[in-house]
């Protein structure tokens, strides 16, 4: 071999010497560090607080726990030393220990750091996005740290800017609200207290009118039966009656008796005077012509003051207010025929001082009238059908006067109650409701009042439950909270109830609903209402927390790719 080729040999193998010493040189390097640091290749799986604390006296060349204190390679060493577990971070030996403060520290470079229990530790399943907590087999799990932080972090973006919209409607929201409160309270108050009022009043007049109606109807079916009765019989019956029907009418009514009467044809005066001659017929004639006695000026100034009373009373019969409007039916326009004539006896009686044995007077001024309706049977019939409506119409006043009387409390309740954060939701008082159809179901929300379902296959509705209250967040990352109570029974079951779950948004919308428990139901909206300036700062301190671990894995690969 010729010496250029022996030159070039040794050159060529001098070179393969020099890259084989450099290899060597880095690996010496790097254990020269791991060796002049022990306790950091030692502390793995701790985060950096814990780390700071543990290595606080390395130096010395010890480590202290509780009330132990330790040498410094007792760190990691798969046994567990320390009472509290805290000198085994990075391996599982002391997961048994106290299972609820044991965590392993993944940093997730380009992620969020995450703590884990330490049994999940070397377990065969990858935890930690960057693997780290499978040391013991490397290469099993793949880093996938940086892809899922660029993911959270286009997700925050977005929150962050949808939240900053949101924060601003909600103070147009709270303004909204406060003037509404300001206008809209004191109103609603007025208004329910007016319909309160007027259903009162309804409640009062048909009370009237079902009594009297029971009266008349008494004193209606003790006539008629007189009208059956033989002449000879009828004197009888009428001496021996037991009840008297005027007399059970209460004492209220007797000093209103022709209120709220039904209209009819007045009765002629000349049926008046002939039933007052009848009687004035029957009374003996004085036997000395020095002018009439004692007994007959008597009932003469009975027969005047009777005369009197009784026109008055046929005056108000036939020029008394019509009835309510409900209770203008076939059956009570054929009643109220002979209504003046009731109202004529009961003015008699008290004129007169009537005994029950004179119940055969009330019999002679109602036999004209009750010659002119329909025949007894019929009458009867009327009668019983008109008393039945009345007191239908008046059971539906009562349950109208209950119902206004609750809107009343619910308004005065309103005034006083707050919506939420700010009372922004307040501001959606009467505005339209939210619809979300699931199934063959339709939910609608009506804020902050109630939750309605409405079956799409004609089922009916089901009312979820009424506003009860506004439950905020008790710690961070809990949604805002709408509770709804006290809506209708479900078959077999408790009452229905309802929980809105609210998140920040810069729009209103139903997401989600579901029914996890039988009558229970869950649903989740966004809202302006519930944004808040907590949500956004935690936001962004999120953000930059991952643009830190960003700038450190990057940091990390570009001292990996000089070396």
């Amino acid at each position: 071999m010729d010496r250029e080729g022996v030159d070039w040999q040794m050159g060529h193998s001098s070179h393969r010497s020099g890259r084989r010493y450099r290899w060597v040189g880095w690996w010496l390097i790097l254990l020269a560090i791991l060796l002049s640091h022990p306790a950091h290749a030692q502390l793995r799986g701790a985060s950096p607080e814990v780390e700071k604390r543990l290595l606080a006296h390395a130096a010395e060349g010890y480590f202290q726990c509780s009330q132990q204190r330790l040498p410094i390679d007792a760190l990691n060493d798969d046994y567990c030393d320390c009472v509290d577990g805290t000198d085994e971070p990075g391996t599982a030996a002391c997961s048994g220990v106290s299972p609820h403060t044991l965590r392993f520290y993944c940093s997730n470079r380009g992620y969020l750091p995450e703590l884990l229990h330490a049994s999940r530790v070397n377990d065969g399943f990858c935890d930690c996005c960057d693997g780290s907590d499978e040391w013991q087999r490397p290469g099993v799990c793949n880093d996938t740290c940086p892809e899922r932080g660029d993911a959270l972090r286009a997700e925050l973006e977005d929150k962050v800017g949808r939240w900053e919209a949101g924060r601003q409607q909600r103070r147009l929201l709270e303004q909204k609200a406060a003037a509404r409160r300001q206008r809209r309270g004191p109103q609603m108050v007025r208004e329910h207290r007016a319909q309160l009022h007027i259903a009162q009043r309804a409640e009062r007049r048909l009370s009237r009118w079902k009594r009297r109606l029971e009266a008349y109807t008494k004193l209606l079916e003790s006539s008629l039966e007189r009208a059956e009765l033989t002449p000879a019989t009828h004197a009888t019956a009428g001496m021996g009656a037991e009840t008297d029907p005027l007399s059970e009418t209460p004492a209220s009514e007797d000093e209103h008796p022709t209120e709220d009467v039904p209209s009819s044809s007045p009765v002629p005066d000349e049926l008046l005077d002939e039933n007052m001659q009848n009687e004035l017929q029957a009374v003996p004639q004085p036997s000395h012509a020095d002018g009439p006695t004692a007994t007959e000026r008597s009932w003469r100034k009975r027969h005047a003051h009777g005369r009197e009373g009784v026109a008055s009373a046929k005056d108000t019969a036939s020029s008394s207010p019509t009835p309510p409007q409900q209770l203008e039916s076939e059956a009570c326009r054929a009643v109220t025929l002979s209504w003046p004539a009731y109202v004529i006896v009961r003015a008699w009686q008290r004129v007169l001082q009537l005994r029950r044995r004179d119940l055969l007077a009330n019999y002679r001024i109602l036999r004209p009238l009750l010659g002119r309706v329909r025949d007894a049977t019929a009458l009867r019939r009327d009668a019983s059908a008109c008393v039945s409506l009345a007191a239908s119409e008046y059971h539906a006043a009562v349950r109208q006067r209950e119902h206004r009387h609750r809107e009343l409390e619910e308004a005065q309740r309103q005034q006083t109650a707050r919506y939420g954060p700010s009372d922004a939701f307040y501001a959606f008082h009467d505005e339209p409701c939210f619809q979300k159809q699931v199934g063959e179901h339709e939910f609608e929300v009506c804020l902050p009042r109630k939750v309605t379902q409405r079956s799409s296959q004609g089922g009916g509705n089901a009312l979820l439950g009424h506003f009860e209250r506004v439950q905020e967040p008790d710690a961070p990352g809990k949604p805002l909270r709408m509770l709804f109570e006290n809506g209708d029974r479900c078959w077999h079951g408790p009452t229905r109830h309802c929980v809105i779950e609210f998140t920040c948004s810069n729009v209103t919308d139903i997401l989600h609903v579901e029914e996890p428990e039988k009558c229970f139901y869950r649903i989740r909206m966004s809202c302006p209402a519930a944004c808040n300036e907590q949500a956004i700062r935690d936001a962004r301190e999120t953000l930059e927390v991952l643009r830190r671990s960003r700038e450190s894995a990057r940091a990390d690969a570009a001292a990996w790719d000089i070396k």
